[in-house]
């Protein structure tokens, strides 16, 4: 009759001694590190590549205007550049003080309110052509 050998099973609450244990806690110590560090480098990388842009409100001139869409103001600006431009917007503030209030009725003339947009930098060319500014 052969002989047979026994099987190694380790019972529910014993450790098991030697170099495979101690690697698979090194392991488990490491990789949440590497994963933080990974985590913020990629997050530092985002916010240096977008910035902020800022547009003056006028007082007819805006081309969000002639939209007929039943959202809040920021709402239509988001609208217009996903509707019209490949410019992807990350986030928009209306500011009710942060512009200059021009005295005048003219359609150019600005209100007083400013407008300021989140977007990447390599949309600079574009936003500038839509009249936004960097800040």
């Amino acid at each position: 009759m052969p002989r047979q050998t026994p099987i190694f099973k380790p019972k529910l609450n014993e450790k098991i001694s030697g170099s495979d244990s101690e690697s698979i806690n090194l392991t488990f110590l490491i990789l949440p590190i590497l994963l933080c560090f990974l985590y913020l480098c990629t997050s530092c990388k985002k916010n240096e590549e977008e910035t902020w842009y800022f547009y003056d409100q006028t007082k007819c001139a805006d081309v969000w205007d002639t939209y007929l869409v039943d959202t809040t103001y920021a709402g239509l600006i988001e609208y217009h550049f996903s509707e019209t431009t490949e410019i992807t917007i990350d986030e928009v503030q209306i500011l009710d003080d942060g512009g200059v209030e021009q005295s005048c009725e003219a359609c150019s003339c600005t209100t007083g309110t400013r407008i300021r947009v989140k977007a990447d930098l390599q949309f600079e060319a574009a936003m500038e052509a839509e009249g936004f500014e960097l800040e």
